[in-house]
């Protein structure tokens, strides 16, 4: 459990207790019973890392600036997400969730307007793809 859920948990406890001693409960058993389904799951070392990669990847496609190397990686990961190529299924799969959640997730996101390129960004990427299309880079 992370450590604000269980600090809130401790908070309320101690609160309940103070205000009715006549209560008293298991705590274990009251956390147990508080505790989500995802929360009581076990995660593997290797499902944080892979969702370390989505948390990344949502990062990305969230930046509003114009740092010209974020730009590029905000374009890159919106496309690796809207795409739900191969690599996407995988890196979701590894992370421990099913793809289509992920993708709805993320058009949710676009949908809300959560997600979006500025003009700025707009005219730096299609600059940027008119630079690499004259010297036969891939962008």
């Amino acid at each position: 459990m992370r450590a604000g859920v269980a600090s809130l948990l401790s908070s309320f406890r101690a609160t309940i207790l103070n205000t009715h001693p006549q209560l008293s409960f298991n705590s274990t058993m009251f956390e147990e019973e508080l505790k989500t389904g995802y929360e009581s799951q076990k995660i593997l070392p290797e499902q944080k890392l892979w969702r370390a990669v989505l948390q990344r990847a949502f990062e990305d496609v969230i930046y509003p600036g114009m740092e010209r190397p974020l730009v590029v990686q905000k374009y890159k990961a919106h496309g690796w997400f809207s795409d739900g190529g191969g690599d996407f299924i995988t890196v979701c799969s590894l992370a421990g969730f099913d793809y289509s959640y992920v993708y709805d997730v993320y058009q949710r996101m676009v949908n809300n307007e959560q997600v979006y390129f500025s003009n700025e960004q707009i005219q730096y990427i299609n600059w940027r793809k008119e630079y690499n299309r004259k010297r036969k880079i891939r962008f």
